[in-house]
């Protein structure tokens, strides 16, 4: 059985690296791009989920994540948005993700986070 795929929306090298090893290792397929190009990625490999970075350059997270939402062919797509500098609060932009993870992540949580809300579209 071939597990799901993952898309990691991330501008720096060393976190795509370090996601793209410890998800790749618990079987998953994982696309990463940047920005904009998060967005061909997503509609060209359909992933079941993405985690993205809210500061991207050209297109941040919370707007990759406005637009993933509103396509007909991603909107079903779990959202885990993480950020280093922006806390998740009540005057943040309406943007509807699975999860909020802050940086630096533990990565034992983040794979927490991912499995379930995998299992959990698995099952609906």
């Amino acid at each position: 059985m071939t597990m799901a795929t993952i898309l990691v929306a991330e501008d720096d090298p060393i976190i795509i690296g370090v996601l793209v090893e410890a998800l790749a290792g618990e079987g998953y397929d994982v696309a990463a791009a940047n920005g904009a190009a998060a967005m061909e990625v997503a509609f060209a490999t359909r992933p079941a989920l993405a985690l993205v970075d809210v500061n991207m350059p050209g297109m941040d997270g919370l707007e990759v994540c406005r637009r993933l939402r509103s396509d007909v062919r991603t909107q079903a797509m779990r959202l885990v948005l993480m950020s280093a500098g922006y806390q998740r609060r009540a005057g943040m932009p309406d943007v509807e993700v699975d999860a909020f993870l802050l940086k630096p992540f533990d990565l034992n949580r983040l794979l927490t986070i991912v499995n379930d809300l995998i299992q959990d579209s698995e099952s609906r």
